[in-house]
């Protein structure tokens, strides 16, 4: 992928003056009331390090599966002179999905680890993370051999008792039982406590079953906002329409996009016209992505070719952050990568690092990079520090999303946590 892997953005263009933001959150149960609350706060954290007024209305519902909140944003020191940028959030809900595969229980939480992991080796997508990311393999893939292994030690002092040995040997075993159970407990309580394996395991199978077309519900909603969205571009109202997909969100974001951009194309066939020129800028902004998760399996065919269909679209420019402490992704790793479509393409995704290190001071910095958890959110939070990441000034700022990243090359085969010679591409 070469530096330039954006469309050339005309840098002197009339800066944005009213935008649409179209947000996927990652795997989340918590719904828009959460995620506008989040938005507010931050926002106005970002307002203060920054230097612009952003001023978030309340949220309201649009339809069943939409709710939106407006943003009035000043931005009196931006290049581009805006002196007001109006800005559309709209929170495209499958929170509720998510609830109804959010086991709850120990029993049907263990049963959701081990069916989870079976099938993430069984169909190579654990192995594909450990080659790409090992990181991410010690968060998503260690439970699953923790399990093994905590099986295999079960089994030992099972073939261990002593029968109707001495007292002394009695003793032994149940002192050796003890302090297995302890440890299965305590490193089970310390490892979702860290890392909220819990969580990621729920994703985990959650994507395994989306690759399959398992999810009740999933594809008629993508379909749903696939046909909001190309309304939306043709209803001439924005200058720019981004969708924005975080962590297992991007995954979503892409679909939705891919399907926008083939509908506009059959428009432009049929109207003898252009789907490079869909009336507004089109921007696609995945953070934290977990792609390979759904992309590797077998029966994802679908996806990948939502994928093919992006990289084959000048119409659209990708931007993808990743960073490397952030445990809960594939670092500045191209979404792409592995699909045969992506060697040919000029228009893969521009692979960026946040460089959360520079958005605060040291001691705040070691304190986010520990708790893993909150890391993976840091894309869509504020710093303390003014840098050249800030989310809230790219999704409501008045310069699109290739203007503010023009001069930003891209991350080019970044190897850094490969193992095994990679992924086999």
């Amino acid at each position: 992928m070469t530096a330039s892997s954006l469309p050339a953005p005309d840098v002197a263009a009339a800066p944005v003056r009213r935008r649409l933001v179209c947000y996927f959150s990652g795997f989340d149960p918590q719904g828009p009331g959460h995620y506008h609350q989040l938005f507010k706060d931050e926002a106005a954290k970002q307002s203060q390090v920054s230097g612009y007024a952003l001023e978030v209305g309340p949220r309201k519902k649009v339809t069943a599966d939409i709710v939106a909140w407006e943003v009035r944003g000043e931005f009196p020191d931006d290049a581009c002179s805006a002196a007001v940028v109006d800005t559309r959030v709209e929170f495209l809900r499958w929170d509720d999905l998510i609830r109804a595969h959010w086991p709850r229980g120990r029993r049907a939480v263990l049963a959701t680890v081990a069916w989870a992991s079976w099938e993430g080796w069984r169909q190579g997508v654990l192995m594909r993370t450990l080659r790409q990311s090992w990181p991410f393999f010690l968060t998503i893939g260690a439970p699953s051999i923790w399990l093994a292994l905590v099986l295999l030690s079960g089994l030992i002092l099972a073939l261990s008792w002593p029968g109707s040995g001495s007292s002394t040997a009695m003793v032994l075993f149940g002192a050796a039982v003890l302090t297995w159970a302890c440890g299965l407990v305590g490193v089970a309580w310390w490892a979702d406590k860290r890392m909220r394996l819990g969580w990621l395991l729920r994703s985990l199978a959650f994507i395994i079953r989306q690759g399959r077309g398992e999810i009740d519900g999933l594809a008629p909603r993508v379909q749903g906002f696939c046909k909001h969205v190309e309304r939306q571009i043709r209803s001439g109202a924005f200058d720019e329409v981004i969708i924005v997909g975080h962590s297992s969100g991007a995954m979503l974001a892409m679909s939705v996009m891919a399907e926008a951009l083939r509908s506009l194309r059959t428009a432009a066939d049929t109207d003898g016209g252009d789907d490079a020129h869909p009336g507004c800028q089109l921007s696609l902004l995945t953070l934290g992505h977990c792609t390979p998760l759904l992309s590797v399996q077998p029966a994802a065919q679908w996806f990948r070719d939502d994928v093919s269909t992006l990289l084959g679209s000048k119409a659209v420019s990708w931007v993808d952050y990743a960073a490397p402490p952030d445990g809960c992704c594939f670092s500045l790793q191209d979404p792409s990568l592995g699909l045969q479509s992506a060697t040919q393409s000029a228009y893969r995704p521009k692979c960026l690092n946040p460089r959360f290190a520079e958005l605060f001071a040291g001691e705040r910095y070691q304190a986010i990079r520990r708790d893993k958890f909150r890391c993976h959110f840091q894309y869509v939070m504020a710093g303390d520090l003014r840098s050249s990441y800030d989310y809230f000034a790219m999704t409501c700022g008045p310069r699109t999303l290739p203007q503010w990243h023009a001069h930003m090359p891209s991350v080019v085969g970044w190897r850094g946590f490969w193992t095994f010679g990679g992924p086999r591409l």
